[in-house]
Parts: structure tokens; sequence; C-alpha cells
């Protein structure tokens, strides 16, 4: 039986359950490290046995005898039968049956118990051990003391610090009111743009007559008076992207964002391409159309399929 209990001792630090049939179920349970009032409790492990063995659990000592055995796994597995027999008429006799490095086995007249070889229930993992907590005291830097003199000198050194970047404010402001004179902005007078309604009296005229009794017409003037303001920045409308009625479109680039569909745009200025967002992709097409026949006869035709070979059909 010393062969089945070097292999239970061995497997306990390989796997967290090792189930022996006809004995029981050994698990391996781990503590962690943690905080306590007085430190840090190192990692730990104890040894669980309890008497029944799930069905469909492994059967790893079989696995691990055959494997160090060199046997068929059903001679390896009644092997480990013989071992187990030998081992209950040891318990039933009185005997203690001892698992080298794990712990006792014994019979208590009712059941099979089981006891640590650690007394206390944890023993460490590896060579951790416990960590005592101990207080951080902040060591005080003596604050050395400034001498009236030193203080003076350093608060006349602020003053002048203060001084200069108020005359240098003061320099900029100056320059910037003297660019705004009229001299300074090409002769012109100081101009500003403004918008207002006014109602102006209109001579009549064949074009235009009020009727009795109302004012003349309001009159919506625009005073431009400086170049600035009479230019106005036009940005040119985007040229917009064919859109796809159709349920069928002729892809010619797929593509992973934006940056590299405006790319893709840009490198072809002259053709009509639309673009279809699809499962995260987006997709620029050259040509839609109600059916797959049609749109490769479409295509054809246009000459899309030379200038994309390798384009493809996709529905939307």
């Amino acid at each position: 039986m010393e062969l089945l209990l070097s292999h239970i001792s061995y497997l306990l630090g390989e796997h967290r359950q090792v189930p022996v049939v006809g004995l029981g179920t050994f698990t391996r349970v781990e503590r962690p490290a943690a905080f306590e009032q007085n430190g840090i409790s190192a990692p730990g492990v104890h040894i669980e046995f309890a008497a029944e063995v799930d069905p469909h659990a492994p059967r790893i000592v079989e696995a691990s005898v055959a494997r160090g055995l060199c046997l068929p796994l059903a001679e390896a597995s009644a092997l480990i039968d013989d071992q187990v027999a030998a081992i209950t008429r040891a318990l039933f006799s009185g005997e203690a049956v001892d698992i080298d490095g794990v712990g006792t086995l014994s019979y208590s007249g009712k059941s099979i118990e089981f006891e640590e070889s650690q007394p206390a229930g944890w023993s460490a993992l590896g060579w951790y051990g416990h960590v005592d907590a101990t207080p951080l005291v902040a060591e005080e830097e003596p604050v050395a003391e400034v001498s009236p003199s030193t203080r003076e000198a350093f608060m006349r050194s602020l003053s002048r610090t203060a001084s200069s970047a108020a005359a240098v404010a003061i320099l900029i402001l100056i320059t910037f009111i003297t660019s705004q004179l009229p001299g300074r902005r090409g002769g012109g007078e100081p101009l500003n743009a403004t918008f207002g309604v006014e109602t102006t009296a209109i001579a009549p005229s064949d074009a235009l007559i009020p009727r009795p009794g109302t004012s003349a017409p309001t009159v919506l003037y625009l005073v431009t008076n400086t170049p600035a303001d009479a230019v106005i920045e036009v940005t040119p409308e985007p040229e917009p992207l064919m859109v796809a009625d159709d349920p069928y479109v002729l892809v010619v680039a797929s593509l992973a964002n934006d940056g590299e569909v405006e790319r893709f745009m840009a490198a072809h200025p002259d053709e009509q391409l639309g673009l279809l967002r699809s499962q995260g992709r987006l997709r620029v097409f050259a040509a839609t159309g109600s059916s797959v026949s049609s749109l490769q006869a479409d295509a054809t035709e246009a000459g899309l399929y030379n200038r994309y070979p390798n384009a493809w059909i996709c529905r939307r």
C-alpha cells in the first residue's frame, strides 16, 4: 500500500483534488496572503478528506500509477484496488495509516478519519513567511531659519520681477493700441462692419410705389468698413456621395476607418463613389443594382472591373 500512499502525496502537490475509489477524496485548500492587525499572513495550504468520491471525477491516481510503472490503465486500476483493500484492512484492525507529508488516516469505529501533519491546520507555501507590521515614522526635517537680511533681499528681487512684468504688459498694450490707429492700417479710417435695419423714404417710381398711409419698405443694409470684414471665407460643400438605393452594390474597397476612406476618395476624384457601413467595416462602392446579374452587366459595360479588378458584389 506504500505505492498508493506515495502517489497520493505526490498528486496533492499537483492537483486540487485527488479521488481514490474505495477510500475517499483528498482536497488541497489554499489560502492567499491576507492583511491582519499585526502584519500580513503568508499564503498557506491545508488538506481536507471526505469519504465520498465523485463517480465522474478523473482517475488521476490510476493514470499516475500506470505512467510510473509503465502498465496499461486496467492493470494499474486493479493494482490500486489491491492497495485500497490493504489500507482499509489496516484501518479496520485499528492501525493508523500515515501519508508522508500529508497526514494520518484512522478508523473511529464509524468512519475513516483524517488528521493533518501540521497541527495548526495551515502550512506555509514555499518560503513565504509572516510579515510583521512596523509603524512608519516620518523623520522631521529641520527647517532652516531665514535671516531678516535674506528675507529682505528676496522681497526686493520679487518686487523687481513684478515691476518688470508690469512694464512688459504695458508695452504690449501700447503696441496693440498703436497698431489700431488709422495711420497704421493702410491709410483708411478705423472701420467696423455693422448690420442694421432702417426704414427709408423711397421716392415713387414705376417699379415701387407705396400705398397711401404706409411707410416705405424696410431696407436691410450692411456697412463694410474694414478689408477683413469684407472678406468672407466660403468653404465649398463636399461633393455628395452616391446613395445606395438598390439592394446590391459593387464594392471596390473595404476599409477600416474614415481616414482610409478619405485617402481612397482623394485618390479617385473622377469616380462617383458611395460609402456603405456594414459589420464594422467601411465599404466603398462604385455602382448599385437591383440584382446580381444586372449589376454585373452594368459594371462590365462601365468598365469598372477593368479599373477595379478586385471588385465584388455585396448585398446591403
